[in-house]
């Protein structure tokens, strides 16, 4: 262990035992280390100490407040920071799992179904941090974590302090903010003044690599290789990788623009445009029955539904949420999610309801039930099948009147019980996911504090892979 590390220990004693080191970058070393305090391994990031110096202890802390405040499901979290002597680090969960640059080392090229999945993740944790003014500077595989195949951003914790000194006063000291290969037009030649789309353009290169099997401009050193973005012409992965659709194609070409004002305002339109943009409405047979004749007009709770029609705006464009409203009986809880449930359909989205129920003896999985249901009436019998893809076995588990309605289902596999719950979990979810490909979706699930254990795990699982879909997920309790 060398004298950073032996320093390291000693300073930081009382709370985390350095066990060794991680690796190094440009900005930093990573640390891994065992945290006293709550019997737990986590990632230690130490700054490099011309970097430190530049950035400042005051600053550094004060900045990294704003970045430790966020929260979402693809963004790494913040544990701790600090300044121990001349030291100025922060402490990040230690995944197990691997990078994606790991992955990429290995099978050089992705799906294009993967490759998409990872890029919607990724781009929905840029889409939340850019809201709250934070901006990456360093997008690449190496900073996508890959834990369980959930995608996770990294390296969020010095953003707000790198831009609050500087690009030019970190250039003196020889410290590059990005990594050539990924870095947008405007970054390489040393404008302070980035904002998002230079995010979105890192971004683009990412999902570039991952669908031909390198970045989008490749050289023997970082001066070539930015030269050539300068240079050269935007590349086609279509070119390269006939399958890639026309309009993923296109979606990626105009996020690399040189010109930022070329390129989408944000990750979300980014996302959107993968897909080619938003779709058509689905012909709907039967809609939820929702609000009776007289039913006295909406009064109140103005914040919560200006909260609530936002993430059905956000929804419609590639970037989904989970919203869980809370109370007690009688204050409108279900009054406010069918309000939005009603505008919804007045945009012609696809809605949808399952209930829990107080009486003993409900089959699990219960409200989710009723959501097949209610999809299977709503929208025409191949649209259905369609969402439901190869998904069937495991849905039919707990739908089996599907088979009548679709005799070509398959039987499912006989799996331990564990093994057969996983299988249903992601059944449901692709079920899902598919659904919101063809038309956003908004769901809610009404009274979950009667919800039975198997419903409310699958709603734990569902909830990570929300953000990255057209789906608005309401559940009142």
């Amino acid at each position: 262990m060398g004298n950073q590390a032996h320093a390291l220990r000693e300073v930081l004693a009382d709370r985390y035992r350095i066990d060794r080191e991680l690796g190094q970058g440009g900005m930093a070393t990573v640390y891994l280390a065992h945290d006293a305090k709550h019997d737990r391994q986590v990632a230690i990031k130490v700054l490099r100490p011309e970097l430190a110096a530049v950035l400042g202890a005051e600053r550094f802390l004060q900045e990294i407040k704003v970045t430790a405040n966020l929260q979402h499901p693809h963004i790494l979290p913040l544990f701790d920071s600090g300044e121990a002597d001349s030291f100025l680090y922060y402490v990040m969960p230690f995944v197990q799992g691997e990078t994606l640059r790991d992955k990429l080392k290995r099978e050089t090229q992705l799906s294009i179904e993967e490759s998409v999945s990872i890029a919607k993740a990724v781009a929905s944790a840029l889409d939340y941090a850019h809201r709250e003014n934070i901006i990456h500077r360093d997008i690449k595989p190496e900073n996508v974590l890959l834990s369980d195949g959930l995608p996770v951003v990294a390296d969020f914790g010095i953003a707000r302090a790198v831009d609050a000194a500087g690009a030019a006063q970190l250039t003196q000291t020889g410290l590059a903010i990005g990594t050539p290969a990924y870095m947008s037009p405007e970054q390489s030649a040393g404008e302070s003044a980035v904002d998002g789309r230079t995010d979105t353009y890192a971004l683009a290169c990412m999902l570039y690599e991952m669908l031909v099997g390198e970045p989008p401009y490749t050289g023997p050193t970082a001066q070539a290789i930015i030269a050539k973005r300068f240079t050269d012409p935007v590349p086609s992965p279509k070119r390269l990788r006939q399958p890639v659709s026309d309009a993923l194609d296109s979606a990626i070409m105009k996020a690399l623009n040189m010109t930022p004002a070329d390129r989408f305002d944000t990750p979300a339109a980014f996302v959107t445009a993968m897909s080619g943009g938003p779709t058509a409405p689905v012909e709907v047979k039967e809609t939820l029955a929702i609000a009776p004749a007289d039913r006295t007009p909406y009064v109140g709770r103005d914040a919560e539904r200006a909260e609530l029609l936002e993430r059905l705006d956000r929804a419609e464009n590639g970037q989904g949420s989970l919203v869980l409203i809370g109370g007690e009986p009688g204050v409108g809880k279900t009054r406010l999610a069918e309000e939005i449930l009603l505008e919804a359909q007045r945009r012609g989205l696809l809605c949808f309801i399952g209930h829990c129920y107080e009486a003993e003896g409900t089959a699990p999985y219960t409200p989710y039930i009723e959501t097949l249901e209610y999809a299977l009436r709503a929208v025409p019998e191949d649209v259905f099948r369609s969402a439901l893809g190869n998904a069937g076995p495991e849905v039919a588990r707990i739908m089996p009147e599907l088979r009548r309605n679709f005799p070509d289902i398959p039987p499912a596999i006989e799996l331990p019980p564990e093994q057969q719950r996983r299988y249903l979990f992601n059944a449901y979810r692709e079920f899902v996911g598919r659904g919101a490909a063809i038309s956003p979706l908004v769901i809610l699930l009404d009274d979950l504090h009667w919800g039975d254990e198997p419903s409310l795990l699958l709603l734990e699982h569902l909830a990570q892979h929300i953000p990255t879909q057209r789906l608005l997920l309401i559940g009142t309790y």
